[in-house]
């Protein structure tokens, strides 16, 4: 390839990039409303949701009431039980059949293994019917022996079927023993663990999916990935 002919290949990637740069740069910036439900968090209407509270969740709420009232005075260390100090702390609220959870689970795991300064905790609902409440009790369940992503990560993209075969296939495919994985789909300690989340939602006034808490941000909907990415870099440079 000529001189002349690499420079202008050179000239037009620059303008593809500096082109890209420039349009995000020149975004509307976000339309943040204050939460005096919520001192210290704001609220942004992002897009689509799926699900809606169900009776049961409000009825598991009112059964924790004091542990609502604890998280919300203090909700930051149930919403971000992962957070170290210097990292953004992200929660992400979803439902395992809701599909805009699906794609921002999928963006949010490569952001949690590639980015050093985020940390991201993961609170699972089944708003969407028996189906959801499978796969919440399983990635539950895959909590207790260390394998909560990869198994939140298949559940993501498949239907749980219901049946302990089903279960043991999934607890196989992940390196867990399955006959506890099995029992611990309505343990105690399952249970609990899905009590808790129930009312860190409740605290949050968190009602359908998907959910994202960036920061100091309640982000209620399918937010823009891109949008998403800007959310985090503005949070980070507020740390």
């Amino acid at each position: 390839m000529k001189r002349r002919d690499l420079m202008v290949a050179g000239g037009a990637i620059f303008c593809v990039i500096g082109g890209r740069q420039l349009l995000l740069a020149q975004r509307s910036p976000f339309d943040f409303r204050d939460l005096s439900s919520l001192p210290g968090f704001r609220l942004l209407d992002a897009g689509p949701v799926s699900g809606a509270r169900s009776m049961l969740v409000g009825l598991d709420a009112k059964d924790n009431a004091a542990r609502v009232d604890q998280i919300r005075a203090n909700p930051r260390p149930a919403l971000f039980p992962s957070a170290a100090t210097g990292k953004l702390p992200i929660a992400i609220f979803g439902d395992f059949n809701c599909p805009y959870c699906r794609v921002i689970s999928k963006h949010m795991v490569i952001v949690a293994r590639t980015n050093p300064v985020v940390s991201v905790d993961w609170h699972d609902l089944a708003l969407l019917g028996p189906g959801s409440e499978r796969s919440l009790r399983a990635a539950t369940a895959a909590r207790f022996q260390n394998a909560y992503l990869p198994v939140h990560e298949t559940l993501m993209t498949r239907l749980l079927r219901p049946g302990p075969n089903a279960l043991r296939t999934l607890a196989d495919d992940h390196g867990m023993d399955a006959a506890v994985f099995i029992e611990d789909q309505n343990s105690a300690r399952t249970q609990a663990f899905i009590s808790d989340t129930n009312a860190v939602s409740d605290a949050m006034g968190i009602g359908v999916t998907p959910v994202t808490v960036v920061g100091k941000t309640l982000v209620i909907g399918a937010i823009a990935l891109d949008d998403l990415d800007r959310l985090i870099d503005l949070e980070i440079s507020e740390i």
